[in-house]
């Protein structure tokens, strides 16, 4: 075996410039494939980051934008309450608020039962003979969607922020 070694060490001596016209290009090939498959890995994966940060974004710009009209909902609702007088057409107006709503959010949501309930109890007193929406109930619907608000506006951010946070992970690695 150390004999055979010694020939081979020996042939590549005097064939120097053979072994390294050979070599060289061999030896750049095999590192060209394995850097170029090396970056087309990082690319796909930074592809995919790029469309998940993407899609993360577009979600918190719906969301945004549906915080807002609920926000524009629960007003105009609100609004509407207050006027002294009620028809036909207001009384269709804040039926149509509300079913919006309730059409807008999750039922199951503590927090948008008892904004439901308030603007049920509210909607209900026009019903009645002699209709008493009272301050307090406005102020009630105001407060409770206030705070329903606040909580998404709140999950909204903290979303935000975990983009951020795996944008700033990935920029890292």
């Amino acid at each position: 075996m150390l004999e055979l070694l010694s020939e081979i060490d020996s042939w590549i001596k005097t064939h120097q410039a053979l072994v390294a016209t050979i070599a060289v290009p061999l030896l750049t090939l095999a590192i060209t494939t394995v850097s170029g498959r090396a970056s087309d890995k990082r690319a796909q994966q930074s592809k995919r980051s790029d469309r998940e940060l993407q899609k993360e974004m577009q979600i918190a710009e719906f969301r945004l934008r549906w915080i807002e009209e609920l926000r524009v909902l629960l007003a105009d609702y609100n609004a509407l309450l207050s006027s002294f007088e009620f028809d036909a057409q207001d009384y269709q107006r804040l039926t149509f608020l509300m079913s919006k709503f309730q059409l807008m959010v999750n039922p199951a949501d503590p927090d948008v039962g008892k904004l439901i309930s308030a603007m049920s109890e509210a909607l209900g007193q026009l019903n009645e003979d002699e209709p008493e929406i009272t301050g307090e109930m406005h102020m009630n619907i105001c407060t409770l969607g206030q705070q329903f608000l606040k909580k998404e506006w709140e999950r909204l951010k903290i979303d935000v922020e975990q983009v951020d946070g795996t944008l700033c992970d990935e920029v890292v690695v």
